[in-house]
Order: C-alpha cells, then structure tokens, then sequence
C-alpha cells in the first residue's frame, strides 16, 4: 500500500497517543450521566402532547340552556375572543353552566396567554348575572394531569361523608410534599337553606326579596374606611355576622319584629338530590390529585399511595372504600418499562447479529457496549435542558439501538482488513480509522440533519415528536461516533489483539476453553460461509450482471416504485392519520334517557345493571365502573385492569360489553371506547353549523341516526350531550296588562327565578369552611304549577297580583345543551366506525351529505379530519424536501462533486417501497410518529451508500477501472452493510411488533416504517447504488468533456471546473 494513500485523523491519533486522557474525558460524561439517571423527572407522555388548552367555566344552576347562553356565554365569547394566540373557541351553555374551550397556537406561551384570559374574565365580571358566584379557570395540559385518581364510596345513609373525607383524607393529601392540589367531586357539600312559607309571608305583607334584603344587610363584612388617632392610623372593617343557625333564624324581616324563624325553615343540610355517582355500585365521590409542576411525578404517586394506605387505618374512614382509579405514576413505570423491554429484546438481536458476522467475542463486547454508553450519554444533556424520559424520548434512544452500532462496526471492520494485509496493531488502528473517519463522521451527520427541518414546520405532531426526539437521537449518535474514533481504536490497538488461550495447554481449564472458543467459532464460520459467504460471491456476480444490463435495473427500480399505487392509496391502502393517538385503558357508555324518566326509575335500572357488572368484572378484567346519572343522561366508565395474557383487547372486550347492556323502549345507548388499546382513532366528526340552535339541532338529529344505520359505522359516540330536547314551560309577558298594572319584565322573571331557582345569600362562616346559604321558598309552594301562577307581583299602585293575571302559559321544544364553535352556533355529530372498512365507510358518510337537502342557512363540515391530514402531509413532504437538501450538501462536500452526491439519492425513494408495503402488509397506520419514521429514513438509508461510493472512488485513486473498483468496493462492504442492516433491524423489531400501549401512544407503525424501510433500501443499495453510480459518473465525464470544448473553444487557459 503506497503510504499517500494512508490516512491519519487527529482524534483517532490523540486517542492512541494520549489514551488516559480519552478514558478520563469519557469517564466525565459517564459522572454527569449518573447524575442525570438519580435525577431526570419521568412522564408518560412530553409536556405539549396536546395543543395548548384554556378552559373558563361558570355554574349557574336551575336555568335553561338558552338563559345560560344569553346572560353568560355569549358576553364571555364575545371577550375571549379576542386572546392573542387564539386558535379556536367553542361555548357550550346547559341547564347547569356555561364553559368556554379555548385552544391556542402551539408556540403560545401558556402563562401568558391564561393572564391574557384572567383579565377579560375581570373585564367582563360585570355583564353577568349577579348570583354568578364561582368562575373557574384551567389550564389543562401534561402538569395538571392528575398524578392520582380515587374513587371513594361508602355504605348508604352514612351521615357527613364528604365532611369525613375531607377532614380525614384529602387534608391529609394536600400536605404531601409535591402535592399541589387536591380536588373532589361528586358528593354536594351540606347548605344552608332557607324556605319562605309563601302563605305566612303575604299573610305579613313580605315578599321573598324584602326578606332576602333583610337578610343581606344583616349579615355583612366590609371595609370602612381608616381613622387616624394619636397613637397610630387605624383601618375600619364593619361587621355584622351571625354565627350560628338560631342566629340567623332570629333576625328581624319585618314589622312588629317579625323573626325569620316566623315566615320561614332554616335547614343545614345536603341539596336534593338532582344527579349520582357511584363506583362499583356504591355512592361515592372521586378525588384528583394535582401535582406541583416542578415536582417528579412517580415519586408523588408513590408518596400518595403511601398516604392513602395510612389513612385507611384512621377508624373514621373505616366505613369507607378508596379504591385507585388512575396512578400516572404507575403507568409512567408500566410505559417505561414496556418500552425498555423491546428496546433490551432489540439490543440482544444486534449482538447476536453482531456475534454471527464478526465470530470475535471481546471484538463484540467492545461494539455492543456502544448501545448502553452512547444512550446513556445523552442524558446528562436531556437533564440540563430541564427534559424528561418519557415515552417519546425513551422512543428515540430505542431506535439507536441498531444505529450506533453502525459507526463501529464500520471501524471495527476496516481494522480488520489492515490487519489481515499485515499492518502492525498501532497501524492499523490508526489508518484503519482515519481513513473512514471522514465517511462514518458525514453518514452520521446525515441522519442528524432530517431533524433540522422541524424548526421550519409549522406547529403540529410532526413538529412535535421531532423536537422533542432531537436530543436523545443526535447526541447518541454523536456518542457513537466518540466511541467508533476513539474507544474502538483503542480498543483494536491495546486489547482486542491479544489471543487469551494462546499458550494452553491440552487437558487444563484453558485448554477446554480454547477448544471451546474454537469450536464455536468454527461452527459460525460454516454457517456464515453456508449463507452469508455464498451471497457474496452471488451478489458479485450479480453486481457485474447489473453494470452491463443498466437499464434493466432502471426498470425494475421503476416497476417497484410503480407498485405503491397499490399500498399508498389512502383509501384502499395504507391510512393516514391527522393527529398523534394516545391510547387509554377505559371505555365509556352512554344512556339518553326520555323527559319522564324519574332518578328513581334510572337509579333502579342502574341497580340491576351495577349487579350484572359485577357478576362479570374479573372475567372482563375490569377494575371497576364509575356510574354518573344525572336527569336525562347517564355515563358508565370502564376501567380496565392491567392485560394479562391471552386477554382479547380492550376495544373488544368493550364491544361485547356495550353490545350486551340493556336499552330500555325510548333510550338511546352510545358508545365510546375508539382509543382503547392505544390503537388508531376511529372516530369521525361530522360538525353542522347554521344561524340558529333549532334549526341545527333539528338537522343533527336527523342525520345522526340517518348516519348511525350506514354500513361500517358502529355508533354514535355518547360523550357529546347536545342532541336532547326536553319540554320547556315558558311565560310570556301579556304586554297589555303588564303596561296597564305597571309591571315590568324583569320583576315576573326574578319573582319565578327566586321561587323555582332561590337566590343566593351571603355565606355563612362554619368552623372551618364557609357555608352556601340559599334563600327560596317551600317546595310545597313550587311544585305544582298553579301554585307558581299564584305567585304575587307588586304593581305601580302598590298592590299586588298574581302572576297569571299578567301572562300567559305554553309548553315548547328547547335544547338542554347549546353549542357554539369559533362564535357560530354548531352541534357535532361523531361517530364511531368499524377500522378495518374505515376509508370506504368515510367515502359512504361524505357521499350521504353530500346528497343531503338542507334547510337554508344550515351546512356540513366533514373536512376536519381530511384537513388535518393534509397539512400533516404537507408538512412531512416540505420536511423531507428539505432533509434531502441538505443531505445532498452534506455529500457534495464528502465527494467534492456536485453530480455524484445524485448516485446516492435513489436509495431514498426506493426505501420508501418497503415502507409502504410493510405497512400495508401489517395493517398498520401512518400516523405523525410514522412520518418522523419516513424523515429518519432519509439520513439512514443514505450510510451504506455513502460509505460504499466512498470505498469506489477510494478504489479508483489506487488504479482500478471504474467496473472493478465497484465490483471490489461491493464485494468489501458487503458483509458490514448486512452487518449494520441487520443490527439496526434487529434493534427496532420488538418495537415494531410490540403491543400497543394501554395508555400512552402506539410506536409500532414507527417501527414498522423503518424495519421495512431499512430491509428495502439495504437490499437495493447494494444493486441500485452502484448502477446509479456509473450513470451519473458517466454524465460527470460528459458535462466535464462539454466544458473543456468551450473552454477551448474560447482560447481560455483556466481548467473546466469539475462536475
């Protein structure tokens, strides 16, 4: 070998000249990767999973849907709407309280933009009613996640149940450290109630607000004002508070010291009942716990567990039974660790690739160790940029398991051929390296830059997964890249060259251990020379077939990438999906139930329902059912425990489950379990949207069961509850006798508010709570309708008369849920579809709206989803664009030739074939995690190439013809392509056939996408590539000969450039 031809490389040189220095550098990292595994916050899924999300909600019970709308929603709206950052409002207006749903831009900064909320709330406090009491606002995102879910129920008739628990348990929670808040519901808290007897009260000349007036000056805290004296200046607060019931039930309400106690009952106790929950069949209440945002949250769900099993042993909750619902730590753990356990799978099958082609156990060690130091490099970096291990990251490392071990197979090999050629150890280390140190250094680069791209998407999942995918990725294959320039050589130069049996002797230990290592070795060298071997010579054989019948090869490469017409066919092939999934392990059923259904009937059908459930709760391996019913609707929550084997899936388990429940003459039953088993999403929106709520609830009901009765579709999904209409008595204002007596309006409408609705007091200050105080009157008084009639209004001559002398009576249709989306009035129809005929059951649902007639001002959206996707779509097209730019840069500066870098790209869309079809073939989705499959590919498909025409033009300087130096080039790097093939393959295949998740996000179509990828690209690389090569080596030398013409041709002396 001509020593010009030798090559040396710095920090291959550095490594083996000053090999104490290497250890120490690496021993540094190890240290702060210690530190960063004792302390990296886990999650399940990445903060920002989610699109940023704000939520304003106010109760205002006892009132319809359309009053909730008219006096809240529509003025809160109006305000929202104008947050920066806004990417989309809906309002929902019930009989119970009105909500604001406010999604935001990716990159908006949360803290901001709930400030930018909190003060439009303030802004328009004013406008709403004045017995609005409570307005919350959430921000619901990965932190406020609840790190624990209980439910806890106790026996019928137990008396202060939520008191106790309070007390007892949730006090006990929030002084966890980590903890930062808790949260109930469920269960009403107790009240004060005030009930007027309407009879005593005229019979004294008093009205229900002169009574509420008295009773609201009597009982005051405010602040008056200051007081300077001598000795100091002195804040004046007046109070006037009772402080206890008979208090309150002696005030003065009217003349001749008429009591309260006189026209009135004052009661302390729970509200009537107008709705239940109960888990596993008993009455119950659930607890979330909220973590701090900075706090880890496996070790708060432990510290809470640990909590709760103390508390159990308080004999004040002994009545109770507190049974887990949801653990975010437990799942973090089960998530991890299902991750971890194909990624170990995965690793052991690259060493045992890694064992078969190299037969040289220390040699393997060295290359295997590469897997666990450059994964755990990474993460001290992953801990000072404040991330966390969560399943996409863990995802990430996951993946290069096969791919950092590339890097060194590829050094360790060409070790390996200076030795066999005589080189001394230091030499070859040295030459060996350096000479393809250049080549490995850009090949990583190349699956470093697709990521590049993600700062230039637009904000979706793609982006997303990318980002958060960057650090784990890149930094171990730079650690890869440490130990194949550095730990390798060294390794091949002080260690690995050192036969350990040499001098045994037969018959002693070492004697059966050299035997023993030569015979394995022996058996794997016939087996690789069975297979392996013999493909080497074919595939020479081959390769020379190629060069001379190029436009052969050019035809089959085109015939296999005609053959994704068949697979990427979106709706007979492989399926897109717009948004990431996020698996869970629960199902949810849900009754609407008709207007005359009593709670008492409801509660007895749940009853036996409850029953059946838990005759079958271990056969289904449920963990238990969470049972909310409220007048007119019900919800049943399944939660699964955790799969055991030979379990049929969750998703199948809850269609036997709905198919199975009873639906009484009159009910509708609806399910929604599309999520369950972390599979695809297999929902489908239809949104209606028109100028006013009858009109679109009107066509909503129709077309829901019109599209409940298509073929492929399963159900309507129950979550929503805007499709029920329920009677509706309204009042209205005879204007003839109301100007005639002077009355107003609004005095008819707070006098039946305060009968039927009561008006809140001020609240009463308990020992260690303030207590609701309610002023309305008797039930005796409001239950029968003439009795409301009778209700006295004043008039303008200071009498009174009865409410029916001024209005008159009708019963009407109205909605008991109004829904408004971005300021449009809209109801949603979603439905669940059978996933193996989806594609085909979506062209059957938009042709049937199409052909819909429609009344006027009404229309359909259906595109939602087809939206989603195709900007999804566009997004990944633009990345890989982008990705293949800079690659081409990246190899035009390797070859130093803007033509050559060409002869590497058909690996590219040609990988794409088995990307396809594997999918295909597997039944499987491209969901956004597949897409970052498909950019990944970009930057690994292109090594092999890259390093084999490397080793053609190295072959060229030393004197070969271009034919033998391909030939000599592919017979080389055959075995350390299937090498470094076969160990990225191996790597990613339990990842790939892994189950789903039950909660989290399903990763086996991203494995999918680069085991078939990969398994196409190596296999065509090795054909393809080279007869690419020669093509556009050929238009190389002709754009060369085309320029020296016109250089000569101009009598100019400067040489062509070069192509």
């Amino acid at each position: 070998m001509a020593g010009h031809h030798l090559r040396e490389n710095p920090v291959v040189r550095t490594a083996l000249t000053r090999p104490i220095t290497m250890l120490m550098v690496f021993a540094s990292v190890l240290v702060l990767g210690v530190i960063a595994v004792l302390n990296i916050p886990l999650e399940l899924i990445p903060s920002g999973a989610s699109a940023p999300f704000l939520s304003v909600e106010i109760p205002y019970a006892n009132a319809t849907a359309q009053d909730v709308e008219d006096k809240i929603t529509r003025a809160l709206e109006a305000e929202l709407a104008t947050t920066p950052k806004l990417d989309e409002i809906s309002a929902t207006s019930s009989s119970s309280r009105a909500r604001v749903n406010m999604a935001f831009d990716q990159d908006a900064d949360m803290d901001v933009a709930y400030r930018e909320v909190r003060d439009r709330v303030a802004r328009v406090r004013g406008d709403l009613p004045d017995d609005v009491k409570q307005i919350y606002i959430q921000k619901h995102s990965a932190e406020n996640m609840p790190v624990a879910f209980y439910g806890v129920s106790w026996p019928a008739g137990l008396d202060n149940p939520r008191d106790i628990v309070e007390r007892r348990l949730m006090r006990r929670l929030e002084r966890i450290e980590g903890v930062g808040m808790v949260n109930a519901w469920g269960q009403a808290d107790r009240e004060i109630r005030i009930e007027v007897d309407r009879e005593l009260a005229e019979a004294a000349n008093l009205n229900i607000f002169q009574i509420a007036q008295a009773l609201s000056s009597s009982h005051f805290n405010m602040a008056s004002g200051s007081l300077e004296e001598r000795d100091g200046k002195y804040l004046l607060r007046s109070m006037a508070e009772y402080q206890s019931l008979e208090e309150l039930e002696d005030v003065v309400v009217g003349p001749n010291d008429l009591r309260l106690d006189d026209v009135a009952n004052v009661l302390y106790d729970f509200p009537k009942q107008e709705e239940f929950n109960r888990y596993n069949g008993r009455e119950s209440m659930a607890i979330m716990v909220i973590k701090e945002s900075q706090a880890n949250t496996v070790e708060v769900s432990q510290r809470v567990k640990a909590e709760i099993d103390d508390a159990m042993n308080d004999p004040a909750l002994a009545p109770f039974a507190i049974l887990p619902i949801f653990i975010q730590g437990d799942t973090i753990v089960t998530g991890l660790e299902q991750v971890v356990g194909s990624g170990m799978q995965g690793g052991i099958l690259a060493i045992f690739v890694l064992l078969f082609f190299l037969r040289r156990l220390r040699l393997t060690v060295v290359i295997a160790l590469a897997i666990p130091l450059s994964m755990f490099m990474s993460l001290p970096f992953m801990y000072f940029s404040d991330q966390t291990i969560n399943l996409v990251s863990l995802i990430g490392l996951m993946i290069c398991i096969g791919l950092v071990v590339d890097n060194s197979v590829v050094v360790a090999e060409n070790i390996a051929r200076y030795r066999g050629r005589g080189v001394s150890r230091f030499a070859a280390a040295l030459h060996g390296t350096s000479e393809v140190a250049l080549p490995i250094t850009l090949a990583t680069a190349t699956t470093m830059v697709v990521f590049l791209p993600a700062a230039l998407l637009s904000s979706g999942s793609t982006q997303f997964f990318m980002i958060r995918m960057v650090t784990p990725v890149c930094v171990s294959l730079l650690a890869s890249l440490f130990v194949a320039l550095v730990l390798i050589p060294m390794a091949a130069a002080f260690l690995l060259d050192r036969e350990l049996f040499a001098d045994a002797e037969p018959g002693t230990l070492r004697g059966h251990l050299l035997a023993a290592d030569q015979w394995w070795k022996a058996k794997l060298s016939w087996l690789y020379e069975k297979t392996f071997g013999r493909l080497s010579v074919l595939y020479g054989k081959l390769l020379r077939l190629s060069l001379r019948r190029r436009m052969d090869v050019v035809l089959i490469g085109l015939l296999a990438m005609v053959s994704l017409a068949i697979p990427a066919n979106p709706e007979t092939g492989v399926s897109r999906a717009g948004d990431q999934n996020m698996g869970g392990r629960q199902i949810r059923v849900g009754y609407s139930m008709p207007q005359d259904v009593t709670m008492e009937e409801a509660d007895a059908f749940f009853r036996e329902l409850e029953a059946w459930f838990a005759d079958n709760r271990e056969a289904w391996n449920v963990n238990g059912e969470f049972l909310q019913v409220e007048p007119g609707h019900a919800s049943v929550q399944f939660f699964f425990s955790a799969p055991r084997d030979g379990d049929a899936p969750y998703r199948e388990t809850g269609k036997e489950i709905f198919e199975q429940m009873p639906e009484p003459p009159g009910w509708t039953k609806r399910s929604d379990f599309a999520q369950s088993d972390g599979g695809a999403k297999n929902t489908f929106p239809v949104f209606i949207y028109g100028s006013d709520h009858r009109s679109v609830q009107d066509v909503k009901t129709l077309v829901a069961d019109e599209l409940a009765k298509l073929d492929g579709v399963i159900s309507v999904v129950g979550a929503q509850r805007d499709d029920t209409q329920r009677d509706e008595l309204a009042l209205s204002l005879d204007p003839v006798m109301a100007e005639r007596l002077g009355i107003s309006a609004g005095m008819v409408g707070n006098t039946v508010a305060y009968a039927l609705r009561g008006s809140p007091l001020p609240r009463f200050h308990g020992e260690d709570r303030e207590i609701d105080v309610w002023i309305r009157y008797e039930e005796a008084d409001r239950e029968e309708l003439d009795d409301l009639l009778e209700f006295k209004v004043p008039t303008n001559a200071g009498t009174s008369v009865p409410i029916r002398t001024v209005t008159q009576k009708h019963v009407q249709k109205s909605e008991t849920v109004l829904v408004r989306n971005n300021k449009r009035v809209a109801a949603l129809v979603e439905l669940e579809l059978e996933p193996e005929d989806r594609q085909q059951t979506i062209a059957t649902i938009q042709a049937f709206l199409a052909s819909y007639e429609l009344p006027a001002g009404v229309s359909f959206d259906s595109d939602q989803e087809a939206r989603s996707i195709g900007d999804g779509t566009q997004d990944l097209i633009m990345a890989m664009a982008l990705a293949s730019v800079f690659i081409f840069l990246i190899m035009g500066f390797l070859f130093e030739s803007f033509v050559l870098p060409l002869s590497v790209l058909p690996a590219i869309p040609l990988s794409f074939v088995g990307v396809w079809w594997f999918l295909y073939l597997t039944d499987s989705d491209l969901d956004p995690l597949a897409g970052i499959g498909l950019l990944l590919l970009l930057g690994v498909v292109v090594n092999n190439a890259i390093v084999l025409v490397d080793f053609i033009n190295g072959a060229r300087e030393q004197g070969l013809d271009r034919t033998d130096a391909i030939v000599e080039a592919g017979i080389q790097r055959f075995r350390p392509i299937f090498m470094t093939a076969l160990t990225t393959v191996g790597g990613m295949l339990p990842l790939a056939f892994a189950d789903a998740p039950a909660e989290g996000i399903p990763y086996g179509p991203f494995g999918k996408t680069l085991v078939g990828g990969m398994t196409t690209a190596t296999i065509l690389t090795l054909v393809v590539v080279p007869v690419s090569y020669t093509a556009f080596d050929d238009l190389r030398e002709l754009v060369q000969r085309w320029f020296a013409r016109v250089f000569r041709k101009g009598g100019s002396d400067q040489p062509p450039p070069v192509a």
